[in-house]
């Protein structure tokens, strides 16, 4: 195994992000970004560039650019913020033409252009979500000189088929790498005789501004640090809770557990208010806390194709359905609050459908698209691309304002505490389709732009509110989404295929701590294979089993459906038990070291082992999972962070079976679990002190 490597700060870290990247910021002739305008690319911030400084507080510094762009009507500012407590810097440059007159051509805007010196470059990519078992999948790619590696995602999602977090190792060293921008991304690795040439940002500019028009760049983030890959992980996850992580009420973000009632219908589309009442009701008998999360999903909302036939895909009218919720939402919102859970409801507003009040009040704010075979056939829903599926334009203001104040007005009325939003369908060629050739990335960077002011809006307007990210599952987690949200749906696939949900995980928990489990139970009678999807609605529901329960323990727990779901009858008590596990856990998985301590795979014929860790604490978790399939009952893990001078007791949480060990004995042999084929165990560990 290699040596641990702490993940806190050091001073070569500090001293590694100055060389690479932050002297870089603070030159202006230097800074690493470029652009063409009317034929002419500049390189680095414009001459004459001013100046501004300050300290945000004791850990961040801004860093603010004025320039004018030579021979133009554009003004260009740019913002950047460098850590003291963190080896990172961000920037974002936003151009405004504050003339009176259409500006020339601003084209190939590289929000990041920079070179990296170092040996043996090696970059690290991810493939994202795309409802697919092969989906969060890494791969690394030596780079040699010459060659160059170019990802990008797919149809205008940002983790659809791609990863906006990257990691470039070099002997010795690393970065890690994220863009922010909920769209159309593009990034590009060039080795050179002595090192990587690295350029990002939107991946179609070609645009002239109007008078009054702003074109921003994605938000660059860059950190350095020394050692291994596995050390970058752990000071990013520290880094994103220290400074990305959402908070609530001025607390990170409490782990939650969930549960939700549908009743029987697609969806929500049958759920009623009684059907909510009579559901938290059932649910006391559970152990349930004020860490539930209550989910009313798709549905909600008068979504009727014809008379009686209601089906979730049919948006764009965003009021409760009062044929079942007479009073509207208020009321749940009461009765979840009167239990002391949270209440989180589901929207899709980019969505609309013909029918719905928004195609009909406002067919100046739809956008529409020629959909073809091809992206058709890259949807998870087959109602969703169609050629009367129209898309909300958010670049409009007046469109933007008006959805603002709608779904505003829905939270208060619903005493709603968290907003989920989704987006099930690719908008990339609806932006290109209304787009001129002299406009080419107007209109998605104005709607990136609208986007991300009417999420400020809403938190802006209800303190305490927090978002939840979603997009036909994972497809719009990047960095400037995160800072507003977590993912609480991080995939539409395989919810009970649990290798796979393993694996899926792996990636998540390396870039976005706060992160989801699965729970659901999709094993066949045998115990041992798993249902396909085709034959799932067929299937028998099946008792949970530790193994369903701690492979969906996570900062978010899915319960759904516990008050009716056939497959919680007669568990209440053993639920209630687990439910005890899952406090002790979450809050070390959120906000722990993760060390994955098994190879990457996603086969029910092998074991799967995470470690979380807290140093500072000398205690921390881990999550064991013998897989169906795996033949060996027991298997031996090299943990990381074991002080070799001291003694830990370890503490099944759901057995409450104890070993003691020493640190040194676990560095140098291992610590050995076994269990039963199909089970799941978080065992506890505490350093004993004195």
């Amino acid at each position: 195994m290699p040596r641990y490597h702490s993940p806190a700060t050091s001073r070569k870290d500090m001293d590694l992000i100055e060389k690479l990247c932050a002297g870089l910021v603070r030159e202006p002739s230097a800074f690493p970004m470029s652009f063409t305008y009317d034929g002419r690319t500049v390189s680095g911030l414009p001459k004459g560039a001013r100046s501004a400084w300050r300290l945000l507080d004791a850990n961040i510094e801004e860093l603010v650019y004025t320039a004018r762009v030579p021979e133009s009507p554009l003004a260009l500012r740019v913002e950047c913020f460098i850590y003291r407590d963190f080896p990172v810097v961000e920037w974002t440059a936003y151009f405004t033409n504050d003339g009176d007159s259409d500006s020339a051509i601003l084209q190939d805007v590289r929000a990041a252009d920079l070179t990296f010196e170092g040996k043996d470059p090696v970059v690290y990519l991810n493939n994202g979500d795309f409802y697919s078992e092969n989906g969060y999948t890494e791969r690394a790619v030596a780079l040699r000189h010459g060659n160059e590696v170019v990802q990008a995602p797919s149809e205008g999602r940002p983790c659809n088929e791609a990863w906006p977090y990257q990691r470039l190792m070099f002997d010795g060293f690393g970065l890690n790498l994220a863009i922010g921008w909920p769209a159309q991304w593009e990034s590009a690795y060039r080795a050179t005789d002595t090192g990587i040439h690295f350029r990002a940002g939107q991946q179609t500019v070609h645009t002239y501004l109007k008078p009054g028009e702003t074109l921003r760049t994605p938000r660059m983030c860059v950190m350095a640090f020394e050692g291994d890959a596995i050390r970058g992980m752990n000071m990013w996850r520290r880094w994103m809770n220290a400074h990305v992580t959402p908070r609530t009420h001025g607390a990170i973000l409490p782990p939650r557990a969930t549960a939700s009632e549908t009743g029987d219908g697609e969806e929500h589309t049958a759920c009623t208010d009684q059907l909510q009442f009579e559901a938290m009701d059932r649910l006391r008998g559970f152990g349930w806390g004020t860490d539930l999360l209550w989910w009313i999903d798709a549905g909600w909302y008068p979504c009727y194709v014809e008379p009686g036939v209601k089906r979730w895909a049919h948006t764009g009218t965003w009021e409760p359905d009062r044929a079942k919720f007479p009073r509207g939402l208020g009321p749940v919102g009461d009765k979840a609050h009167e239990l002391g859970i949270d209440f989180l409801i589901w929207y899709e507003p980019e969505r609309v459908r013909p029918g719905t009040e928004l195609a009909l009040r406002h067919p100046e704010w739809l956008l529409s698209a020629e959909i073809t075979e091809g992206m058709r056939a890259a949807g998870t829903d087959p109602n969703q691309y169609n050629n009367a599926n129209y898309m909300l334009n958010l670049a409009d203001d007046d469109c933007c304002d008006w959805l603002c104040r709608r779904v505003d007005a829905l939270i208060k009325e619903s005493h709603q505490d968290v907003y989920r939003q989704d987006f099930n369908f690719s908008p990339l060629p609806y932006w290109r389709a209304n787009e001129a050739e002299d406009r080419k990335g107007m209109l998605e960077n104005k709607y990136q732009q609208n986007y991300l002011r009417f999420w400020d809006y809403l938190l802006s307007h209800n303190p305490g509110l927090w978002i939840d990210s979603c997009a036909s599952g994972g497809r719009r987690n990047d960095l400037e989404t995160m800072r507003r949200a977590v993912p609480l749906h991080s995939t539409d696939y395989g919810y009970g295929y649990h290798p796979i949900s393993q694996a899926f995980r792996r990636t998540l928990h390396a870039w976005i701590p706060y992160t989801r489990g699965q729970s659901s139970n999709w094993l066949d009678e045998n115990g041992e294979d798993y249902i396909p999807l085709n034959e799932l609605r067929r299937a028998k529901a099946r008792p949970m089993t530790n193994y369903d329960l701690v492979n969906g323990m996570a900062s978010l727990f899915p319960l759904f459906g516990v008050s009716t779901a056939a497959a919680f009858e007669g568990q209440p008590e053993y639920i209630a038990k687990m439910l005890k596990v899952w406090r002790r856990f979450a809050p070390i998985q959120l906000e722990g070291d993760f060390y994955p301590l098994t190879e990457p795979h996603r086969s029910a014929e092998k074991w799967t082992v995470y470690q979380f860790d807290r140093p500072q604490e000398g205690r921390g978790a881990f999550q064991t999972l013998r897989n169906t399939r795996a033949a060996e009952d027991e298997l031996t893990v090299y943990p990381m962070g074991f002080d070799p001078e001291g003694e830990y007791e370890l503490e099944n949480g759901e057995t409450h079976e104890t070993r003691t060990v020493s640190g040194r004995e676990v560095n140098e042999k291992g610590l050995t679990f076994a269990q039963p084929k199909a089970s799941g165990y978080i065992w506890f560990y505490c350093k004993k002190w004195g």
